[in-house]
């Protein structure tokens, strides 16, 4: 939570070469931030915001502070003021509710492998409060 929240806080999310849709991203789309792991809120959609510019990552301007070790992205996404929600919403129990489920709930980690789905207004809601 503590890298997602800098992130936030300085405006800037990395995406990286590997990420399904990155060059889908645009500006004026909305962003739900969720976060996998074992930590505090992980499983759980904890933000949303508006990408402001998409731009290619430059050698040399970093994106994330110093004392976190993450990959170089080839995009960075330029947001506006994150919204974090109080609480933060649960994706697991939504997940018969989601046009993105998967057929076998069992597997139902992989509709968020990559990082980056593009969701269905009825999505949004029901994972963004």
């Amino acid at each position: 939570m503590e890298l997602a929240r800098e992130r936030l806080a300085a405006g800037r999310w990395p995406i990286y070469r590997a990420t399904p849709n990155r060059a889908a991203l645009a500006a004026d789309d909305a962003v739900a931030i969720y976060l996998a792991g074992h930590a505090l809120h992980s499983g759980c959609v904890v933000a949303r915001t508006t990408i402001v510019r998409v731009r290619t990552w430059r050698s040399g301007s970093p994106v994330d502070p110093t004392k976190y070790d993450t990959d170089r992205p080839d995009f960075v996404l330029e947001l506006g003021p994150a919204d974090f929600l109080n609480p933060p919403v649960e994706l697991r129990p939504l997940l018969p509710l989601l046009s993105i489920a998967p057929k076998n709930l069992s597997n139902w980690g992989s509709v968020l492998q990559g990082g980056c789905r593009r969701l269905t207004i009825e999505d949004w809601r029901l994972l963004t409060g």
